[in-house]
């Protein structure tokens, strides 16, 4: 699946901001989830008593919530091969930067 935009979507909706695509691809994709928030949080973000522990967590409970939702899409093509793959009696195994949970 093509996680990105989803990754994306979350972040802004967290932070305030909206983080543009392209800013997204520069200055975000491959970077840990804590480096881009602290990266992109805005002065004052943060309300008393509010970690951005917290901020992360709500961030990871969006993300599950557009899973959930079916806003992934495979990536087109993917799920044909795999089911040939497999159909041929080839091994197949998932790889992905995502944790278990994502996958």
């Amino acid at each position: 699946c093509q996680s990105e935009d989803v990754h994306r979507k979350s972040f802004s909706a967290v932070l305030g901001v909206e983080l543009s695509e392209q800013h997204w691809t520069d200055a975000c994709i491959g970077r840990a989830p804590r480096d881009i928030m602290e990266a992109h949080l805005p002065a004052g973000r943060l309300k008393p008593g509010e970690t951005i522990d917290d901020l992360l967590r709500r961030r990871a409970e969006l993300f599950e919530e557009h899973i959930a939702a079916g806003r992934l899409e495979a990536t087109p093509g993917a799920v044909a091969l795999v089911r040939e793959l497999r159909a041929a009696g080839l091994r197949c195994a998932v790889v992905s930067s995502g944790s278990r949970g994502e996958i």
